[in-house]
């Protein structure tokens, strides 16, 4: 069998997605600093200092760019669809992974 690195950069190839490169690992995790997730939200600054309603419509202003953006990955989306289902058809696994909010 593969390594794992290996089958998820073919899986990426067939998504045709940019890097297929092996994941960089530094000091026994993976580099995540240049992900967006991991960065500042800048319209959060203070917000311990914030109202309630301040607070609800930052919440708001973020949740509504999450359907734009899955909008603009339905290709890959609908690929990653086709793909498990042809692996699991054909006796494979789906192996799903996530994670909660951050903060």
């Amino acid at each position: 069998m593969l390594p794992y690195w290996k089958r998820f950069n073919l899986f990426r190839k067939a998504l045709r997605l940019k890097s297929t490169r092996k994941p960089k690992v530094s000091r026994g995790q993976a580099n995540l600093s240049r992900l967006r997730s991991e960065q500042s939200n800048s319209a959060a600054y203070e917000l311990d200092c914030k109202s309630a309603i301040e607070i609800a419509r930052l919440i708001n202003a973020e949740d509504a760019t999450v359907a734009a953006a899955v909008a603009r990955a339905l290709p890959q989306i609908a690929r990653a669809i086709d793909l498990v289902a042809s692996a699991l058809s054909h006796g494979g696994r789906l192996i799903y992974v996530g994670a909660g909010t951050s903060g």
